[in-house]
């Protein structure tokens, strides 16, 4: 496997979301904040996840396997905050498969080798 150094500020560099979620106060939020919330969060944990994927073969750089365990902890900490909080607000989440997506006549896309997005909680937003 190649070394990934040349592109390993992709492990420091950082994610602007949310300015922070209380569990408590989640609910007290709008329909479309809660949903925002919630997206941003699931999407940087899978960010962070494939991260991680990439650079968990670098074995050699002992700082670049520090930073690597660093994003894989940030990655299990919005998790555990994103079950939490898909525990008090139902929401369907985007499927997270290896899909094409083609272009369709009439310039519309569509998704080629796909399953249904993931729901989490039954509900939608």
């Amino acid at each position: 496997c190649g070394s990934l150094a040349p592109v390993d500020g992709l492990l420091g560099c950082p994610v602007y979301i949310f300015d922070g979620v209380d569990p408590e106060d989640f609910l007290s939020l709008e329909l479309p904040e809660r949903h925002q919330v919630v997206l941003q969060m699931f999407h940087a944990a899978n960010w962070f996840i494939e991260i991680v994927n990439g650079f968990s073969t670098q074995d050699d750089d002992d700082a670049m396997f520090d930073k690597t365990i660093s994003r894989a902890n940030t990655a299990v900490q919005l998790l555990q905050l994103l079950d939490i909080l898909l525990g008090k607000y139902e929401v369907d989440l985007p499927s997270l498969n290896a899909a094409t997506v083609e272009e369709a006549p009439g310039g519309s896309s569509k998704t080629v080798g796909s399953s249904k997005g993931g729901s989490f909680g039954g509900g939608s937003p």
